[in-house]
């Protein structure tokens, strides 16, 4: 998190998995989006991943020498 942070990147993240419940504010803390434990309803996840993104992307960002953020959709889902 605090790489994409110094990055200044608007990637939003999600943690999937077994998590410790005493960790989770921590990581939403961190700037962690979401956590979903094993048995999220699909329906709940791509719900969350559509709110997460719901806001346009900068146009060409670049993110390093090897990737470049998408530059052509308003949106990823």
């Amino acid at each position: 998190m605090d790489a994409l942070r110094l990055r200044g990147s608007p990637i939003p993240v999600a943690v999937g998995g077994t998590v410790p419940s005493a960790h989770v504010m921590q990581l939403k803390r961190h700037g962690v989006h979401q956590v979903f434990w094993p048995g999220t309803l699909m329906e709940t996840i791509v719900e969350c991943f559509v709110d997460m993104v719901d806001a346009p992307l900068p146009p060409k960002e670049r993110l390093d020498d090897q990737h470049v953020a998408c530059s052509n959709a308003d949106r990823v889902v």
